[in-house]
């Protein structure tokens, strides 16, 4: 048996469609779900399945409307539905409606609970009384009764041969100690959403995995199977911080004990894209805060580092500025290069300007776009120069430089300096 932890705060009216998918897996599952606090229904909704799972011979009871009255949604006029995707349509340019196959009527308590009694699953219900999602999921994981653990947000969806095909990789892949499962986004889709997650389902293998965790999430953490030592004894839970979001946060956490997680090339997760869902709306998953997170342990796994090289330019390179400041700690010893690459011929943004357009009559990129990209001792030099420097604690940041050409070879027989890059590109 596996145990899956679902953590559930106004979960309707997605929530049975998440149970029902998981009833309908062909791993036994001890699920358990855990009511952060919700008034939607959704505690109500699960008391009725729990009822039904204990006395399957008695009638449910009718549903009630749940959606339309939680809290943060959008009011409905009278005699219409709760529209998740707000007014917003495949008509919007940037915005595409992606339904999952065959999701139409909600299933009852009463068909939830036959199929997970025909299967042998295990529902548990806990309350973790609104402390907030690492509080619902931890009361889930020191719960759980078998060695591997899987998740399950409340508003997503799930293949029926999830569990078996994850349990098939970690026997397939011995190195592996965890994995998950490629992606299929739905609901209603932004273009940079669905980018996004194309861009996650390219990375399979732990090492892409984790080298690729400063530049975004690499995976999410709910479609994968791990040992529950892993998660409740080496990471000691899930950490509810109000500075970023648990997901990356449990991402980094899980290089730093150097866990080889996989990831198998299935679409066996459905990530829901709704108006209402916490990655739209929650402070500590602005992009902000993401970048805190990554700078916080960028700067963690840099412990012997004297010199860290920022390449990157105009707003992303202030906003990584004020990042690496927030999170420099006060004993570090650093000195921080910022460089405003902006490549010849090149606007902001990467995209190459047309021939007569810009100052200076030329195709270039602006003044910036002339200067040429300096050696390490001549950038060395100039930074030691006059002027050029301020102090952050003990670390030193240096103004940006501008510069037009890639980054050139670091000297590897200095292990002190390293280098990272952050450019945003634009359509």
């Amino acid at each position: 048996m596996i145990s899956v932890i679902m953590p559930c705060r106004n979960g309707m009216p997605f929530l049975p469609w998440a149970l029902d998918d998981l009833a309908s897996s062909s791993v036994a599952l001890e699920v358990l779900v855990c009511d952060d606090g919700s008034s939607d229904g959704s505690a109500e909704w699960l008391q009725r399945l729990h009822t039904a799972l204990e006395a399957p011979d008695v009638p449910d009871a009718p549903d009630a409307p749940s959606a339309p009255d939680a809290p943060g949604a959008p009011d409905a006029p009278d005699g219409e539905s709760w529209d998740p995707a707000c007014g917003l349509s495949s008509d919007t340019p940037w915005v595409q409606q992606e339904p999952w196959p065959g999701e139409d009527a909600a299933p009852s308590p009463a068909v939830v609970s036959r199929k997970m009694c025909a299967a042998g699953h295990r529902l548990v219900l806990l309350n973790s009384g609104g402390r907030g999602q690492g509080a619902a999921q931890n009361a889930c994981l020191q719960a759980a009764s078998a060695p591997l653990v899987g998740l399950m947000d409340a508003d997503d969806r799930g293949d029926p041969e999830r569990f078996q095909k994850l349990l098939d990789a970690l026997k397939d892949h011995r190195d592996w100690i965890g994995a998950c499962s490629q992606v299929r986004i739905f609901g209603t889709v932004s273009e940079g959403m669905a980018r996004y997650v194309q861009w996650q389902n390219s990375l399979l293998q732990p090492e892409e995995l984790m080298q690729s965790r400063f530049v975004e999430i690499p995976a999410l953490h709910q479609s994968g199977l791990y040992p529950r030592s892993l998660l409740l004894e080496t990471l000691q839970g899930y950490r509810d911080l109000p500075g970023w979001p648990i997901d990356i946060d449990t991402w980094m956490r899980l290089a730093e004990a150097g866990a080889r997680i996989g990831k198998v090339p299935m679409q066996l997760y459905g990530w829901r894209q709704h108006t209402l869902q916490s990655t739209r709306n929650h402070g500590r998953c602005g992009i902000d805060r993401l970048r805190n997170c990554k700078a916080h342990f960028l700067l963690r796994s840099l412990p012997k580092i004297r010199r860290l090289e920022i390449w990157s330019t105009g707003e992303t390179l202030a906003r990584w500025r004020e990042a690496l400041q927030s999170q420099m700690p006060k004993e570090a010893r650093m000195e921080l290069a910022l460089l405003d690459w902006r490549p010849k011929g090149r606007s902001r943004g990467g995209a190459r300007r047309k021939e007569g357009e810009g100052g200076g009559g030329g195709g270039g990129g602006g003044a910036a776009a002339y200067a040429t990209v300096k050696t390490e001792v001549e950038l060395a030099a100039e930074m030691d120069g006059d002027g050029e420097a301020t102090s952050q604690g003990q670390a030193v940041i240096h103004e940006a430089i501008p510069c037009s050409s890639p980054p050139p070879p670091l000297d590897r027989s200095h292990e002190s300096v390293a280098r990272a890059s952050s450019l945003r590109l634009w359509k």
